[in-house]
């Protein structure tokens, strides 16, 4: 099993999820998208990763097949 290397940077965090969406939709107002992501990070930094693992196996997984997301 792969571990992580380096330690949890929200702010990284933050930053890199507000660039990645901004990129794709520039007609968001990035300091809006900065407040829900900030929202959303400190949400799920709080919950043990395991929490996760399902939502990102199958995420994944689709992604690989080429399959559209689900909401």
């Amino acid at each position: 099993m792969v571990r992580a290397t380096r330690d949890f940077d929200r702010n990284r965090t933050v930053s890199t999820v507000v660039e990645r969406i901004h990129t794709l939709h520039p007609e968001l107002d990035k300091a809006a998208l900065k407040t829900r992501v900030e929202e959303r990070v400190l949400t799920l930094s709080d919950a043990p990763i395991t929490d996760f693992i399902d939502v990102l196996a199958e995420r994944s997984v689709r992604n690989d097949l080429h399959l559209p997301p689900t909401n």
